[in-house]
């Protein structure tokens, strides 16, 4: 979304994602973060309560940087469809902006509300090769 997003405002020559490359990093630092951190399986209490706080504060962090980046591709889309009315790629940017709305409310409620979530409402996503299986 961001490299999408970044394109399609500097070929318009607006700056909202001057800083993109940037943005990137924090995103995929705060991603890997979140990624990274394990459930305990100490037998203290304490220790794994200690660990679980850990973990919800890392996504609540994750998901806060997520959603300020979203609220930015939406005012990028916004002002775009302005300019350059019925361009095929602003519907690309609509559907990354709500994939990655989905993938937020995903971890609001199942890692910080601590849901179960329905099997029919998990996101999968099928990735297409070149030599066109699917993986």
């Amino acid at each position: 979304m961001i490299e999408w997003a970044a394109c399609l405002s500097s070929e318009q020559q607006e700056s909202l994602w001057r800083q993109s490359n940037y943005l990137q990093d924090q995103h995929k630092k705060r991603f890997h973060k979140a990624r990274n951190l394990k459930r305990s399986t100490s037998s203290n209490e304490s220790l794994r309560e200690a660990r679980q706080h850990d973990i919800e504060t890392v996504h609540a962090e994750y998901v806060a940087y997520s959603q300020k980046l979203i609220r930015k591709a939406e005012i990028t889309l916004n002002l775009l469809k302005a300019r350059i009315p019925g361009d095929l790629r602003l519907k690309e940017l609509e559907r990354w902006i709500k994939d990655a709305d989905y993938q937020c409310q995903l971890i609001i409620r199942r890692v910080l509300n601590h849901e179960t979530i329905p099997h029919s409402e998990e996101g999968f996503f099928v990735i297409r090769t070149p030599y066109g299986m699917d993986q």
